[in-house]
C-alpha cells in the first residue's frame, strides 16, 4: 500500500512537472518573442538617430561653421574696406586742400593779370609777366584739379567697396543666425530620437532579462520533467517489485493452506501450530 501511494505520488508530481514545463515554455516563447520584438524596434531606433546625425546634425553644424566662417571673412573685408575709405578720404582731403590753394592763388593772379591789363600806365612787359603768372598758377590749379578728380574717384570706388562690404557682413550675419537656429532645431531632432533610441534600448535589454531568465526557467522545467519521470519509472520499478513479492507470498500461502498448513500464531508467548 505504501509502496502504490509512493507511485501514485511520483507519477503525480511527473504530471505536475510536464504542466509546469508546458507553462514555463509558453512563457519562454513569449518573453523571447517579446525581446526580439523591442531589439527591433531599438535597432530601428537607433538607426533612426545615427541617421538624423549624419543627415540634420552633421549637416547643419558644417553650414554654421561656414555661416561662422564667412562672417569672419566679410568683417575682415569690411574692416579692410572701412579703413581703405579712410586713408583715401584723407588724401582726397589732402589734394582738395592743395587744389583750393592752387586755385585761389589762380583767381587772385588772373584777377591781378586782369587789373594790370586795364591800366594804360603799365607797360607791355609788366602786362605780359602778370599774365604769363596767372597762366602759370592756372596750369598748376588744373594739375591739382585733375589730382582731386582722380582722388574723388578712387573715394567713390574706395566707398562703393565699404558698402559692398558692409552688406556682405550683414548678409553673412543672417546666415550665421539662420545656420545657428538650424542647428539649434537639429539638436533638438537628434535629442529626441536619441531619447526614443535610449528607451527602446533600456525595454529591449529588459525584456533580453527576462527572456534569458525564461531560457534559465525552461532549462530547469525540463530537467525538473526528466527528473519526476526517472523517479516515477523508479518508483514503479520498486512497486512492481513489491508487487511480485506480494503475489509470491500469497501464492506460498495458497498452497500452505492446501497442503492442510496454517502459519504459526503466536499465544502466550509460544509459538504452536494451529491443526
Amino acid at each position: 500500500e505504501t509502496t502504490d501511494k509512493a507511485g501514485k505520488a511520483a507519477v503525480t508530481k511527473a504530471a505536475t512537472a510536464k504542466a509546469n514545463a508546458t507553462k514555463v515554455a509558453a512563457a519562454l516563447t513569449t518573453a523571447t518573442k517579446d525581446a526580439t520584438t523591442k531589439r527591433t524596434v531599438a535597432t530601428t531606433a537607433k538607426k533612426a538617430y545615427e541617421t538624423a546625425i549624419a543627415q540634420k546634425q552633421k549637416p547643419a553644424e558644417t553650414k554654421l561653421a561656414t555661416a561662422k566662417k564667412a562672417t569672419t571673412d566679410a568683417a575682415t573685408a569690411k574692416a579692410n574696406a572701412d579703413k581703405a575709405l579712410t586713408t583715401v578720404k584723407t588724401a582726397t582731403a589732402t589734394v582738395q586742400k592743395a587744389f583750393d590753394a592752387a586755385d585761389k592763388a589762380a583767381k587772385d593772379a588772373e584777377a591781378n593779370a586782369k587789373k594790370i591789363a586795364g591800366d594804360p600806365k603799365k607797360k607791355k612787359e609788366e602786362k605780359d609777366a602778370a599774365a604769363k603768372a596767372a597762366a602759370d598758377k592756372r596750369k598748376v590749379a588744373d594739375t591739382a584739379k585733375a589730382k582731386l578728380t582722380q582722388e574723388q574717384a578712387k573715394e567713390k570706388t574706395a566707398q562703393t567697396a565699404a558698402t559692398t562690404a558692409t552688406i556682405k557682413l550683414t548678409q553673412a550675419q543672417a546666415a550665421q543666425k539662420t545656420a545657428a537656429n538650424a542647428l539649434t532645431t537639429a539638436n533638438a531632432e537628434v535629442l529626441k530620437v536619441k531619447t526614443t533610441s535610449d528607451n527602446a534600448e533600456k525595454a529591449a535589454k529588459t525584456s533580453e532579462t527576462v527572456a534569458a531568465k525564461a531560457k534559465t526557467d525552461d532549462t530547469k522545467a525540463k530537467a525538473d520533467v526528466v527528473t519526476a519521470d526517472k523517479a516515477a519509472v523508479d518508483t514503479k520499478k520498486v512497486a512492481d517489485a513489491a508487487k511480485v513479492e506480494l503475489d509470491k507470498a500469497k501464492t506460498a500461502e495458497v498452497t500452505a493452506d492446501k497442503a492442510g498448513l496454517k502459519p504459526h500464531k503466536e499465544m502466550k508467548g509460544h509459538s504452536q501450530s494451529i491443526l
